[in-house]
């Protein structure tokens, strides 16, 4: 079968997909500048399908993500310890070449960083909440600085559940804006539109779909059950203290017969609300016999082993299973190592990713305002966030020594030493001899100065000898 017969073929067999009827492919296709091809995104009036999980498409899913994130303990706990080291990394604008200008652009721009309303900490915190949501709009405000130049004001978080839609070129590849819902304005509800060249979107990945994927999606059924079963748990502690009351009337009572069903319904009412209070008590017939039972004691699942697991799995989602080694009987101190090894690399990929954004979007918007033009801009750069204890630095130069390789000290190895160690750097050795130097001069000018007054004083005495040989010989 030929592919014009092919294609024909397909056509008739889902004539609701529009296809090419013929061949089209032509040489100079290949070479073409055009996209022809789409990233396949699931995108209905601006808003995504594209989660596998059905709670998680379309409005309703940012609702959730912020529901897990907010009121679960290991879900919040995971997602800080991404958040507080990205917090505590240090930041560095590093100038696109070796001239003066660009070492001014990169001044001014981190100058920028540190000029805006909301500290840069807290405007990372907020770009850091791609991580839950999969995506962080932040709307570029700018302001004019002392200097005359332009600078940001803030960057400023438009929170994920209050974005209505996305706004998308006619082939739905490219972000053109979006919509965000504001609540509590002077007209009520209104709903407004935000250019893309006022925004930075932060995001998990970016295969095409504006949303990113959420870190927390793939523990999103294990966060469903552990509430589903907490809720369950609340109900079976309740019932543990309460007792379940039975109401037993006399046979002669008839109480399903049709004519009874009020008293039935009234009866089941007061069995199922009974709960033990303060006020707590009961008035019934002297022919009605109530019964309170209590539960037999043990249940054949085991919650705390059930939570155990499923906080282990919420855990793996968000490579932070090292964090409950010795509370949730989850491996050893050496498997604690290596989880925060694998850690570490997926944090500062999350903060490569972030640094990339303001470097291609940010950063040039930002030079172009204040027509500012430079052969390449200036970059902003994160630290390591991996921080090794005394322990590993002690034990890794005690086997370079092991193995024959000298580490000689110099300047440069003790500041990367006493800065990976947080400890203010040291004064390099030139500087203290210099300094020491210049504390043994005053001695040699007082050695100089004894000298000077012992001649002085021969000179005197001489001078004396020789008037008393003078005055005798006369």
């Amino acid at each position: 079968m030929s592919k014009d017969d092919l294609l024909e073929y397909q056509s008739r067999m889902n004539p609701a997909v529009a296809r090419p009827t013929k061949n089209t492919l032509v040489p100079k296709t290949f070479a073409s500048k055009m996209e022809i091809g789409g990233a396949g995104v699931s995108m209905y009036g601006g808003q995504v399908y594209e989660s596998r999980l059905k709670n998680l498409r379309g409005p309703k899913r940012n609702v959730i993500i912020r529901d897990m994130a907010e009121t679960d303990g290991i879900v919040k706990g995971c997602l800080g310890a991404f958040k507080l080291l990205a917090r505590a990394a240090e930041r560095t604008v590093v100038p696109g070449g070796e001239s003066a200008k660009d070492v001014e652009i990169a001044e001014f721009v981190d100058d920028c960083l540190d000029d805006m309303e909301i500290t840069w900490q807290d405007t990372l915190m907020s770009a850091f909440t791609f991580l839950e949501f999969g995506f962080a709009p932040l709307e570029l405000v700018y302001k004019q600085r002392e200097d005359g130049r332009i600078g940001w004001k803030k960057w400023a978080i438009r929170p994920q559940d209050t974005i209505e839609r996305w706004l998308m070129d006619e082939n739905q590849q490219n972000v053109l804006g979006l919509e965000q819902r504001l609540e509590n304005t002077k007209r009520g509800q209104s709903v407004v539109q935000i250019p893309e060249n006022k925004l930075l979107i932060f995001r998990t990945t970016h295969t095409g779909n504006p949303e990113g994927v959420s870190v927390l999606e793939a523990a999103y059924r294990d966060w469903f059950k552990k509430r589903y079963f907490e809720d369950l748990e609340a109900v079976l502690v309740k019932r543990d203290l309460t007792g379940m009351l039975t109401m037993a009337f006399p046979k002669e009572e008839e109480i399903w017969a049709s004519e009874n069903i009020d008293k039935l319904r009234k009866a089941e009412e007061l069995v199922t609300h009974l709960d033990a209070g303060e006020y707590m008590g009961l008035v019934h017939p002297e022919d009605v016999t109530l019964n309170l039972m209590r539960s037999p004691g043990g249940r054949s699942v085991d919650l705390n082993e059930l939570y155990k697991r499923i906080n282990l799995s919420i855990a793996f989602a968000t490579f932070t299973e090292f964090m409950l080694v010795g509370h949730e009987d989850a491996g050893s101190w050496a498997l604690k190592r290596e989880g925060r090894a694998i850690f570490n690399v997926a944090l500062q990929g999350y903060m490569d990713g972030a640094a990339s954004v303001i470097n291609k979007h940010g950063i040039p918007k930002l030079l172009a305002i204040n027509n500012i033009t430079a052969e390449k801009d200036p970059e902003v750069v994160f630290g390591t966030v991996d921080i090794p204890t005394v322990t590993e630095i002690t034990e890794f130069l005690k086997v370079m020594a092991e193995i024959g390789f000298t580490v000689a000290p110099s300047d440069d190895l003790q500041k990367a030493l006493y800065g990976r160690m947080r400890l203010p750097e040291p004064e390099p050795e030139a500087e203290i001899t210099a300094q020491q130097e210049e504390e043994e001069e005053p001695d040699d000018e007082v050695e100089e100065e004894d000298d000077d007054e012992e001649e002085l004083d021969k000179e005197k005495a001489k001078a004396e000898s020789e008037k008393k040989k003078d005055k005798g010989g006369a």
